[in-house]
């Protein structure tokens, strides 16, 4: 009887086993999708909406969680800010503050065309972003 219970209760694990084995490696595959580039590509576009020319920068930075002010502070712009990591607020970009003489434009900014729901100083830059700051009147998600 015992010898019985024991195939009994093996039985299933040995089935499991099995199923793994053959159907395992095909969900664990190995492809160079799973790579991590040493280096992603940014586009970086300051869109001053009239108020100044707009300035557009392609940029290679290192893959290892990169944020959008990570890609700002790469370049030759103006920058004020206030606060840090999910409270990094921009106030100015080039001399143009938010807000300049109550014109109700403030800086804002789209990731791939769609307004960023997170602050710019923890939003993870990926291969291929284009982000596109705008000096506009405010837009909510």
């Amino acid at each position: 009887m015992n010898k019985k219970l024991t195939v009994i209760l093996s039985a299933p694990l040995l089935i499991l086993g099995v199923v793994l084995i053959l159907f395992g490696s095909s969900l664990i595959k190995y492809t160079p999708d799973n790579v991590q580039p040493t280096a992603i590509q940014v586009q970086l576009i300051i869109n001053y909406e009239g108020y100044a020319q707009n300035e557009e920068y392609n940029l290679t930075l290192p893959s290892t969680n990169h944020t959008v002010y990570d890609a700002m502070i790469l370049t030759n712009l103006s920058l004020e800010t206030t606060g840090t990591g999910p409270f990094l607020f921009i106030v100015a970009i080039n001399g143009i503050r938010n807000n300049h003489d109550g014109n109700n434009r403030w800086w804002q900014y789209w990731v791939d065309r769609e307004l960023a729901p997170v602050g710019v100083g923890i939003y993870v830059l990926q291969d291929d972003t284009i982000v596109e700051w705008r000096y506009t009147h405010p837009q909510m998600l």
